[in-house]
């Protein structure tokens, strides 16, 4: 009986040590993510996300950052918001971009999110993102082939993210 028990208990050990976060990250500080959109379903200890509107990325500096997540690119794309971005002193992530940054920097034609991702049909970036320091977007983003794209792979890409929000806050 003592053998089964320790079978059992070596066998739930290994299986919940085979869920957890195998991935090391250098999340030092507390991050406030402003989320406009679907809230993203990554649990990370130092890492609080936090519903957000496009109102909130010009109107409140409480956040470390924004993602904008999938379902709400199209809005994203608006005049009204690309102006509250280069306003912003926040880091602006685009999760699921399929034309990366350019429907979201001011352009003399104003084209939407549909045709950029058309266009483009990105296949490299999961999330991209932008800051603006003195009128100058700064674009940053992570690179993977979202052909073979797989949950560790968004995974990363999110701890990713975070750490480089975590050194450049």
């Amino acid at each position: 009986m003592k053998r089964i028990f320790l079978f059992v208990f070596l066998g739930v050990g290994f299986i919940l040590t085979g869920c957890s976060n195998d991935l090391d990250n250098d999340i030092t500080n507390e991050l406030k993510i402003g989320v406009v959109g679907k809230i993203p379903n990554i649990i990370e200890d130092n890492v609080e996300f936090i519903p957000a509107t496009f109102n909130d990325i010009t109107a409140n500096h409480q956040y470390d950052a924004f993602f904008i997540m999938e379902d709400s690119l199209s809005e994203a794309a608006e005049i009204e918001n690309i102006n509250r971005f280069k306003e912003s002193k926040s880091y602006i992530f685009f999760v699921g971009s399929k034309a990366h940054y350019f429907p979201f920097i001011e352009h003399a034609n104003s084209v939407t999110y549909e045709e950029y991702s058309k266009r483009i049909n990105d296949h490299q970036s999961y999330i991209s993102g932008i800051r603006y320091v003195n009128d100058v977007g700064e674009f940053v983003g992570y690179t993977a082939n979202l052909q073979s794209f797989n949950e560790k792979d968004k995974l990363e890409a999110y701890l990713t993210t975070f750490e480089y929000i975590n050194k450049n806050k």
